[in-house]
Formats: structure tokens, C-alpha cells, sequence
């Protein structure tokens, strides 16, 4: 599991320095993530060491997806 939250992070990292180099800004503050399918995993991800929040749905393009990957929420 800590290789997997590894890669994650350097590829958070990745987006970071694309947004530096093309003068782009991150809200962090807006920034979240889901786990789908096994929820009982308890891993902290951060950006830009900055900590980013975990949710049990989001919405996107005006769809709730929860992590259980149902429709309850919409």
C-alpha cells in the first residue's frame, strides 16, 4: 500500500510542476479524493505538501459518484 500512495504522490507532483511551468494556480482547497470499491484503507495523500481531503462522493459535471459507485446521492 505505501508504494501505491508513493506513486500517487509523484504523480501529484507531476501536476504540480506542469501547472508552475504554464503559470497555473491549484486551489487546494477545492482538491479531494475518493477511494472506490474497499473504503476501509485510511492513507493520506498530499500535494504540494499541502493535505488533501478525502470524501465519500464528489460531483462531476452535475453527477454524485459515491465511493460504493451507486446512485444513492443523486
Amino acid at each position: 500500500m505505501q508504494e501505491t500512495i508513493v506513486k500517487i504522490e509523484r504523480d501529484l507532483d507531476t501536476i504540480v510542476n506542469w501547472l508552475k511551468l504554464n503559470r497555473l494556480f491549484m486551489n487546494y482547497d477545492k482538491v479531494c479524493y475518493v477511494v472506490f470499491g474497499n473504503t476501509s484503507y485510511h492513507i493520506s495523500l498530499k500535494m504540494n505538501n499541502v493535505l488533501i481531503k478525502r470524501v465519500d462522493h464528489v460531483k462531476v459535471l452535475g453527477c454524485f459518484i459515491d465511493d460504493k459507485l451507486n446512485w444513492v446521492k443523486h
